[in-house]
């Protein structure tokens, strides 16, 4: 007599869990992969055109990286990777969500 009264039980609260479960991922928020945008910097002190260099343009005046780097933080770029060589060349890469 009890196991009569056990099966539908259990057949219900696999139901319940069953319909949870399905309502849980239907809720749950998925923006999928994020998207980068990316800056490049690059600092020449020697060559034929020294300067600093914006996504490959060079910027007026003498602007050095560090003065430009809050400018860039406050448009939400972040700096991730600093590169250099022996001849003065120096890259500063920059990326911030699209």
């Amino acid at each position: 007599m009890k196991t009569k009264i056990y099966v539908p039980l259990l057949v219900i609260a696999l139901v319940c869990m069953v319909v949870w479960a399905a309502y849980a991922q239907g809720s749950r928020s998925n923006p999928g992969r994020q998207a980068w945008e990316y800056k490049a910097l690059v600092y020449l002190s020697t060559g034929p055109r020294p300067g600093l260099y914006e996504d490959g343009k060079l910027l007026p005046g003498s602007p050095t990286p560090i003065s430009r780097a809050p400018e860039l933080g406050a448009e939400g770029w972040e700096l991730v990777a600093v590169t250099g060589t022996e001849s003065g060349t120096y890259g500063y890469w920059f990326k911030r969500p699209k």
